[in-house]
């Protein structure tokens, strides 16, 4: 006899057979269990400036997915101790590629970045500035429609050094475990120093005030991820800032320095010989007038590596078959030439820091 408890009895057991199947079957296929233990993992972040050389007021630091190359997360840090940058940041289970620079993106005087959303795009690159009369220039762009070609004056002390990590993977056993993840990345220079020596005849013809120059064919950009140079072109911007005097011969020497980021570069990374290295100078002399010289110093460039990084010195006017001498004209200039022999004549000293390489 069927009674309404039995009844009740024989539509609960289907049911609550139906419910368990159901429960068995999500619980071996529910992507929502790694969601719920994917609370992410603070990994530990140390970056060593010291090979580089550099000591930053403060480090930037992206992280990128590793299938999509697009930036997920960053970090802004000044945490320093010994030239070392001790922070953490937070992700989540996948695979990752990470870049680290000095400074931000915004804090370079004469360094500018684009392409930063993705790992392989990221670009450092060479500030314009306007070309003004007799080879000066002052910051900020030319002015539309302008000519003028596109050039840079760098500061020594405004060096780029960076670390890329092209791939690392956070899995759920770092996610539950104790012990923290630890990166350890060494930067290196992907600026260059170049060192130019100019020594001229006819010394006391010149005049006790700033000459300027510029190297063309040097590299407008670098990547960071690859450190590799960008394809287009620039002529760097410099101030001969020192100099000296042979009485006895009337021989003077110029010196400058300036930061780049090296020869153009192919895409295999090699220099690129068919990029002529064109110098120029422009002197002023002593009745104000001036005095240009220009030369392709392509030979003459000598690349050297040094523990921090690359650089690029060229002497020119040693008077050398492949370099001739630089022999100003004489002028009817007044006491105020820069090698002129007079009580007053140097004026006040004045102090340079010159970067260690």
């Amino acid at each position: 006899m069927l009674t309404q408890a039995n009844i009740e009895s024989k539509i609960r057991a289907p049911r609550t057979l139906l419910w368990l199947s159901l429960w068995a079957a999500l619980s071996s296929c529910d992507s929502r269990r790694d969601i719920l233990d994917d609370q992410g993992v603070w990994v530990r972040v140390e970056v060593d400036w010291r090979q580089a050389g550099v000591c930053p007021e403060g480090t930037s630091i992206y992280v990128f997915d590793r299938a999509t190359g697009a930036r997920v997360a960053q970090l802004l840090t000044n945490e320093m101790r010994d030239s070392v940058t001790l922070d953490s940041l937070k992700v989540y289970a996948g695979r990752y590629s990470l870049l680290a620079f000095n400074e931000t993106e915004h804090s370079h005087d004469d360094i500018s970045f684009r392409g930063t959303a993705s790992y392989q795009t990221a670009e450092a690159y060479a500030n314009a500035v306007r070309l003004l009369a007799n080879n000066r220039y002052a910051r900020g762009a030319p002015a539309s429609g302008a000519t003028a070609p596109l050039a840079v004056t760098v500061s020594a002390s405004d060096v780029l050094a960076a670390a890329h990590l092209d791939d690392f993977e956070v899995d759920y056993g770092m996610i539950r475990g104790r012990a923290r993840p630890k990166l350890q990345l060494l930067p290196k220079r992907l600026s260059v120093l170049v060192e130019l020596i100019a020594y001229v005849q006819g010394a006391h013809n010149l005049y006790a005030g700033e000459h300027t120059g510029s190297l063309s064919s040097l590299a407008e950009s670098v990547f960071l991820a690859s450190e590799v140079t960008g394809s287009a072109p620039a002529a760097y911007w410099f101030t001969l800032i020192q100099a000296t005097l042979d009485q006895a011969s009337d021989a003077g020497t110029l010196t400058a320095t300036f930061v780049t980021f090296g020869a153009m570069s192919t895409a295999a990374g090699l220099p690129d010989a068919a990029a002529d290295n064109i110098l120029s100078m422009n002197f002023q002399l002593a009745d104000g007038s001036w005095h240009k010289v220009e030369r392709n110093v392509t030979d003459l460039l000598r690349r050297e590596n040094t523990p921090a990084g690359g650089r690029l010195r060229v002497e020119m006017g040693l008077g050398t078959p492949d370099d001739d001498l630089i022999v100003l004209p004489n002028v009817a200039g007044s006491k105020d030439g820069m090698f002129e022999v007079d009580v007053d004549g140097w004026g006040d000293n004045t102090n340079v820091e010159i970067p260690v390489w």
